[in-house]
């Protein structure tokens, strides 16, 4: 029997009506059922696999430590009366600036450990507002008439090398040594900036340390230099989807500096593991410096292609996607308590879903995009914890609509021309007891209806943590999580452990603004759980989590507990 229904994808997503082999089959249920299975969007597939992450160590910066001057002996009975004091060799502050360190001097009679106090506040000074190499001395000289003199002096990096990049690399990073020389004096904003900066080049960790240079105040950067050219990286999840997944795969490898530019080029590929023809991933992005203060140009391109398994199989679904992107990051602060970067870029991306059932072949949806985008990051450590913060303009700017194409859309109403805002919290506070507690949120506001590949959506490993990714998916909404730590670090088989138990609850809301006869307003999902999280090292993580599902209102769902893991590697 063949009769005319309307599918809906598993994340919500309604598409145009189409004719199939239904219900007498017995090969599917209704897709208003709570086990219904329905196409997954080839659109959103790619951005549920985001590139594992390595985590960056914090880079070492070894600065020699200034102790206060210290008066020879005897100084408590070198005597004299102070009628004036001159300060010599100071340009970061007007004289004006040193004068509370010695007006109540003045027309007293004081020692000369007196005058070296007042010198040694004028270090302090300098060493508050980050003058890290900079003091005050008291010069040799004869005080008459109550006249005595401080000599200021504004220190500085009088050479920079590099020691075990190979020759290629060298001119690379003498720039940044250049642009440290160049602070003078030197500020330990400029120095931890481009010896940051120097880290950031792909393959590189640029270990710091200032020897005493020739004359008083300078110093000689040495950096130690490690380079790695090639890094593999691997990750096996179960956190795909019955129809593509559970188990996914993904693997690739990085290409460091090959050219001597600090680029990196990114090859990456993914699979199913359960049946590598459900899905099939492929990027490569390549990321350059420009210069040396930071700017960094990406280009990226993806292709994804997937056919649904489990039930949907019979049905000859295929899903694709190619995508490219390219854009702009600069760091504005960049320090290793505070990094505020700037971003801007233009991505488009085609994606298309068909379906071969039986004597049937049809387009179930085709959406264009083209999209620009600018954001802001901001990463800040203090003694308390850390937080993070992104927020991101979108603005389609073309690509598909109803009125220039024959194929339908992955929404009915939804528009290609839309602008939509993302902002992304987290704070990690310390608690007694060695206790930390994570707070995060994310969310996106538009008053537009949206085409499947910009929706918002809920599920998977943060927000809707027992739920599969984009398992409820709309124009905007939010998704809170919470989560009690109890980290613990030692040492074990020569490397740094790291074991993180928590407990989690999450929560979050999609909202629909055109939303079809079979899709609710809104929906939202709640789950709650624990898990643990492993490092063994710098190179293995291991994850493993149990959730609970709490709450989802788009369908029935079953509230039987799931495991999830996760493991990747980079070498």
């Amino acid at each position: 029997m063949t009769v005319k229904i309307k599918f809906r994808r598993l994340n919500g997503v309604g598409v145009n009506s189409i004719f199939v082999a239904l219900f007498a089959t017995g090969v599917v249920g209704s897709p208003l059922s709570s086990n219904a299975q329905t196409p997954p969007d080839p659109g959103r597939i790619e951005q549920q696999l985001p590139t594992p992450t390595p985590p960056s160590p914090a880079p070492e910066i070894s600065v020699p430590q200034r102790e206060d001057l210290t008066a020879p002996p005897g100084s408590d009975r070198e005597k004299f009366q102070l009628k004036s004091l001159a300060i010599e060799g100071a340009t970061v502050y007007p004289k004006s600036r040193f004068e509370s360190f010695y007006t109540q001097l003045l027309g007293k009679e004081i020692s000369l450990s007196d005058l070296y106090g007042v010198a040694n506040d004028i270090t302090r000074l300098y060493r508050q507002d980050g003058y890290v190499l900079s003091l005050a001395v008291v010069p040799e000289q004869t005080i008459r008439d109550g006249v005595a003199r401080l000599q200021v002096i504004e220190g500085y990096i009088e050479k920079a090398t590099f020691e075990g990049a190979p020759p290629q690399q060298l001119a690379r990073l003498k720039g940044f040594g250049e642009k440290i020389q160049a602070s003078r004096p030197l500020k330990v904003k400029d120095l931890e900036r481009y010896l940051l900066l120097a880290n950031d080049l792909a393959g590189f960790k640029v270990r710091a340390i200032l020897r005493r240079g020739s004359r008083l105040g300078t110093s000689v950067l040495v950096g130690k230099v490690n380079y790695d050219p090639v890094n593999a990286f691997g990750e096996l999840t179960n956190r795909g989807t019955e129809a593509v997944g559970p188990f996914r795969l993904q693997a690739g490898l990085l290409l460091n500096s090959l050219m001597g530019q600090g680029e990196q080029i990114t090859l990456r590929g993914a699979t199913s593991l359960d049946d590598p023809h459900e899905l099939a991933l492929g990027s490569a992005n390549f990321s350059i410096p420009v210069g040396h203060d930071g700017l960094r140009v990406n280009l990226g391109g993806s292709y994804t292609e997937f056919n649904p398994g489990a039930d949907l199989k019979a049905f000859g679904i295929n899903g694709r996607t190619f995508a490219v992107e390219a854009g702009l990051v600069y760091p504005v602060v960049r320090s290793r308590n505070t990094t505020i970067s700037v971003s801007g870029g233009f991505d488009y991306a085609d994606s298309r879903n068909t379906l071969s059932f039986s004597n049937l072949n049809a387009v179930l949806s085709e959406d264009r995009l083209a999209v620009l985008r600018v954001g802001v990051q901001l990463q800040n450590i203090d003694a308390q914890g850390s937080f993070l913060a992104s927020a991101q303009l979108s603005q389609g700017v073309g690509g598909s609509t109803s009125e220039n194409q024959t194929e339908p859309l992955s929404r009915e109403a939804g528009s290609s021309t839309f602008t939509k805002v993302n902002l992304n919290l987290s704070r990690t506070q310390k608690l007694p007891g060695q206790f930390a507690l994570l707070l995060a949120g994310k969310a996106q506001l538009t008053g537009d209806t949206l085409l499947s590949r910009e929706l918002f959506g809920l599920g998977g490993e943060t927000f809707g943590s027992a739920f599969d990714p984009d398992q409820v998916v709309g124009d905007f909404g939010y998704g809170l999580r919470a989560e009690l730590q109890r980290p613990l670090l030692y040492q074990a088989f020569g490397m740094t452990m790291k074991t993180q138990p928590y407990l989690f609850a999450d929560h979050g809301w999609v909202f629909r603004n055109s939303p079809t006869a079979a899709e609710n307003s809104s929906d939202a999902l709640s789950s709650a759980g624990l898990g643990i999280r492993h490092n063994f090292g710098s190179q293995i993580f291991v994850g493993l989590e149990l959730a609970f599902p709490i709450q989802r209102t788009d369908r029935v769902f079953s509230s039987d507990p799931r495991l999830f893991f996760v493991v990747n590697g980079f070498f």
